[in-house]
């Protein structure tokens, strides 16, 4: 639905409401990544929408604004058609025992009181976050639903369009989502590393390495030019976790109990040891390190197979992990959720809506 300027009939809060739940089904951990990376291969840059005098004032303002270190700030700046303009902020989350509001929210109210006075005399609302406003936020409505419908109501009233501009990609919860969903694989309910992987927690991002590499076809970049560390400590949960000798189900003799526990374990602490001493390297990098270590480990006849894939799983495990909790996968991730968001906020509420959102580069600051 198109919300054009001189027309009556706008987006109202219910329709702000309906793109929130259709959001909600997008951004489920289960679905997410194949989401994002399929159905936006390409995404084109936003940073050259706004132009003009009062961009440029804005701008301005938002360099020659100094914040507390390299704290989360909001500022706002609404232009008036008189040709004058007024500045909120710098803003700051409050985090206390008994309340949490972020610096998006809490920049609302002031601006909010100050339409309510001037009413039809404002002409354009910027708004700018250093990060950009939360798209996840457990039972409280995200920031970034808060200003959209705060656009829409502002709208309504006084004829005035918003426009949220931020620096740094937040994304749905920060530079820690794949960290805080965990991005591994739960082992099934019978404990046996080489059954079918099934997940039973909802909030678990969930991907096997042939998942995530086939996303390379959507999103190349992601590993030709990413290089990344492994954390060695994560492995050393996962084999600690996942008792591989207790594990096993291929029938061996009682005598060779003692030798079979004991390569078990020499590969494990030869596994770990490999982690520790990785280099920078890409996806596939890591893969074949671990895949080429293993290969010369011999174990007992019996149980070769079923330790090496228990042993291999658990290397491909940390691989993706660590390439998914680093800063540059989860940074590009973060840029493309905010593209999928203005994509998706525009199927519902129309390219003409009183809502934009804006990236500004940090050269922009210089």
């Amino acid at each position: 639905m198109s919300c054009s300027k001189y027309v009556s009939i706008l987006p109202d809060l219910t329709i702000a409401d309906t793109f929130k739940d259709r959001w909600k089904k997008i951004i489920l951990p289960k679905k997410i990544l194949k989401f994002v990376f399929e159905k936006f291969p390409l995404y084109e840059d936003g940073d050259a929408v706004y132009s003009g005098k009062r961009w440029q004032i804005f701008l301005y303002n938002v360099n020659k604004t100094k914040p507390e270190g390299d704290k989360q700030y909001a500022i706002a700046m609404v232009f008036l058609k008189d040709g004058t303009a007024t500045f909120f902020g710098p803003f700051y989350p409050k985090f206390e025992p008994k309340i949490s509001l972020h610096s998006e929210e809490i920049i609302i109210n002031p601006v909010d009181n100050f339409l309510r006075k001037t009413k039809t005399m404002a002409e354009h609302i910027y708004i700018y976050s250093l990060n950009s406003p939360c798209l996840e936020r457990g039972h409280k409505d995200p920031c970034m639903f808060q200003l959209l419908k705060k656009a829409i109501e502002w709208h309504e009233l006084y004829n005035v369009s918003l426009c949220v501009a931020y620096t740094k990609c937040w994304g749905l919860s920060g530079p820690n989502y794949f960290k805080i969903r965990k991005a591994n694989r739960s082992p099934s309910k019978n404990n046996s590393l080489t059954s079918p992987i099934e997940d039973e927690d909802k909030n678990t991002v969930t991907i096997t390495t042939k998942e995530l590499m086939s996303l390379e076809k959507y999103s190349p970049d992601l590993y030709s030019n990413i290089s990344f560390t492994l954390n060695a400590k994560y492995l050393e949960d996962i084999l600690h976790k996942k008792d591989v000798f207790n594990s096993l189900t291929s029938p061996f003799r009682l005598v060779d109990k003692n030798i079979a526990r004991k390569q078990i374990s020499l590969a494990r602490k030869e596994l770990v040891s490999l982690a520790k001493k990785s280099p920078q390297g890409v996806l596939e990098e890591h893969l074949d390190c671990g895949r080429k270590m293993l290969n010369s480990v011999s174990f007992l006849p019996a149980i070769q197979n079923e330790v090496f894939k228990a042993l291999l799983n658990a290397w491909e495990e940390v691989v993706n992990y660590s390439l998914m909790t680093g800063e540059s996968f989860t940074g590009q991730f973060n840029k493309y959720i905010l593209y999928l968001f203005w994509k998706e906020c525009k199927v519902d509420l129309g390219n003409n809506c009183p809502f934009k959102l804006q990236h500004i580069p940090p050269r922009k600051f210089s």
